[in-house]
């Protein structure tokens, strides 16, 4: 494939823009063969945007095959010059290029945007697992991140923007008193507390990319809530974010109607975070086992 050419034609393109959306920002766009079974290859085109891939056929009319976050990247490997193989939670997706510089400007992409959405993480920290070969490859795309001037940032740690990736990722529409109460309200407060009971005028799965936002978030440090009856679906990322945050140091969850199996699972959760800075948990005025309570206490 080295000798074919990765640029989309105008036409090709614009059929893209109906498909995907004219309001959505291209800003890289390749040619690339798909392995399929064996030795088959389908022709595709590889469109990315500030926080979302898309596959499409490259004909005309063409036709989105599949689409997925950066946050949905569980790993990257290139062992090969021109070849690129993304694993995220439903695809592993094996790609040939026309160069190796296709592949290194499409991964130096996706970092540069997650540096940008989610600055203080490494994008090889969020995509988890990134390999090349050589490891210069690698080396020369993370002295690029480090090199480049990240914005500064928004309001409590440019909340607002990595609520609306984390919204894109999961599916959740976006709400802007989210955006509104916390570049206003929090950021006049200078608190360091992400409180549930100032969204509790939202319906209750609205509260689950709130949540999962604190997964990547550097400035809040507390979350909290109280007499406020969270679903199992919210309770459950919580733990998603008990078992990956490094930043979260005090839990609140006051008669919050959790599971008698809750304490359990936060203390599973906990058992798998070793960089966890958790060091305060109330669960007050629920009804949990003490075996587990116990069990929460000694992690």
């Amino acid at each position: 494939m080295a000798e074919e050419s990765a640029e989309v034609p105008r036409e090709l393109t614009e059929n893209i823009k109906d498909v995907i959306g004219r309001k959505i920002k291209i800003t890289v766009k390749k040619k690339v063969k798909l392995e399929v079974k064996g030795d088959k290859v389908e022709n595709k085109v590889l469109v990315l945007t500030s926080c979302r891939a898309f596959l499409l056929a490259a004909r005309i009319p063409t036709k989105l095959e599949l689409t997925f976050s950066y946050l949905e990247i569980h790993g990257v490997t290139c062992s090969k010059p021109a070849q690129m193989v993304v694993e995220t939670e439903k695809y592993s997706l094996s790609m040939r290029m026309a160069s190796s510089e296709d592949v290194s400007e499409v991964l130096a992409h996706i970092g540069s945007c997650l540096r940008r959405i989610f600055p203080g993480l490494s994008p090889v920290r969020i995509m988890k697992k990134v390999f090349m070969e050589p490891s210069e490859r690698l080396a020369s795309l993370q002295a690029l991140w480090d090199s480049q001037t990240v914005a500064e940032q928004g309001p409590c740690g440019g909340f607002s923007q990595m609520y609306a990736c984390v919204c894109d990722w999961l599916g959740f529409p976006y709400r802007e008193e989210v955006q509104w109460d916390v570049d206003t309200i929090y950021l006049t407060q200078d608190t360091r507390e992400l409180n549930l009971q100032d969204f509790n005028h939202l319906d209750h799965r609205d509260l689950i990319p709130i949540i999962a936002a604190l997964e990547y978030n550097q400035w809040f440090t507390k979350l909290s809530s109280k007499d406020l009856k969270l679903s199992t679906d919210v309770c459950e990322q919580i733990l998603r974010v008990v078992s990956r945050s490094n930043r979260l140091e005090e839990l609140v969850l006051e008669n919050a109607g959790l599971r008698i199996d809750f304490a359990q699972k936060l203390a599973s959760a906990l058992s798998h975070n070793p960089s966890s800075g958790l060091h305060t948990i109330n669960l007050a005025g629920n009804t949990l086992e003490d075996r587990a309570l116990f069990m929460v206490a000694k992690t």
